[in-house]
């Protein structure tokens, strides 16, 4: 099998990696079947009572999450943070555009 070449370039680089934005970081528990704890009720459930819910699940402090109306604003809010924070942003292409639209809009490399 022929080797794709950024991943060959990226298994150097990992133990660099900074910030990882392939992953969520979101786990499961044992017992569930989603993402989302059973406390969440549905989607009317406000943004402080979900930041409440999540918090408990995870063990963190509710100022530590933030809810957006999507994946598309999720991300942007991080490029924008981490623009000035990192030389670079590596996106693997073909993708979700935004992906690697986004830094290419905020002037990122």
């Amino acid at each position: 099998m022929e080797s794709i070449p950024y991943l060959e370039w990226m298994k150097d680089k990992l133990s660099q990696i900074e910030y990882d934005l392939a992953r969520t970081g979101l786990r499961c528990s044992n017992n569930q079947s989603s993402f989302f704890p059973k406390s969440v009720k549905n989607e009317n459930t406000s943004k402080d009572e979900l930041k409440q819910i999540l918090s408990q699940e995870y063990d963190l402090r509710p100022e530590n999450f933030l809810i957006t109306s999507g994946a598309t604003f999720a991300n942007y809010l991080i490029t924008l943070f981490l623009k000035d924070k990192v030389k670079k942003f590596l996106v693997e292409k073909p993708a979700y555009q935004p992906l690697y639209y986004t830094p290419d809009h905020l002037e990122s490399k």
